[in-house]
């Protein structure tokens, strides 16, 4: 049969949804720092002494894909006037440390800014899990249909 006014059809798939499960890689390293145990009344110090911390920072990261098709077709002809592929994807990223020992070995924040910086900030941070495995692939879904929005809006002007 006849579709009356219609001029293009578009069809289309997903062919594919991965999720990448929670993957966590803690890298250990020991930091220290002298400190002065024991000073004058003058604030001179007479002795000092090395302090350590182990620290384990860890990173964590977990992800999504979803890959889809379409096709506009010519009602009248049943040529292709357009074809595309293309994926959304979602990706997420966590950094925390933790560390044991002694908390001068951090070192001590300042005005300027010093190599131990990074780590203190790390260590500030709460651990936080990955969402969840359809969380993921929703959010994966939205990037897919931006893009295919927008693949739309171009093929139409």
């Amino acid at each position: 049969g006849k579709i009356l006014g219609v001029k293009e059809i578009v069809t289309g798939k997903i062919t594919q949804i991965t999720a990448s499960r929670e993957k966590t890689t803690p890298k250990s390293y020991r930091l220290k720092e002298t400190v002065c145990v024991r000073d004058n009344d003058k604030g001179k110090c007479l002795q000092d002494a090395e302090v350590y911390a182990d620290v384990t920072e860890y990173n964590r990261t977990a992800g999504a894909t979803i890959t889809g098709s379409y096709s506009v077709i010519d009602v009248k002809t049943a040529a292709i006037k357009k074809q595309a592929s293309m994926e959304g994807k979602y990706a997420f990223n966590a950094q925390w440390a933790t560390f044991s020992g002694n908390e001068e070995a951090l070192g001590k924040p300042g005005f300027f800014a010093d190599s131990k910086a990074g780590v203190r900030a790390l260590i500030s941070k709460n651990e936080q899990m990955a969402p969840g495995e359809e969380e993921m692939v929703n959010s994966a879904r939205e990037d897919l249909v931006g893009k295919l929005s927008k693949s739309f809006k171009d093929y139409a002007r």
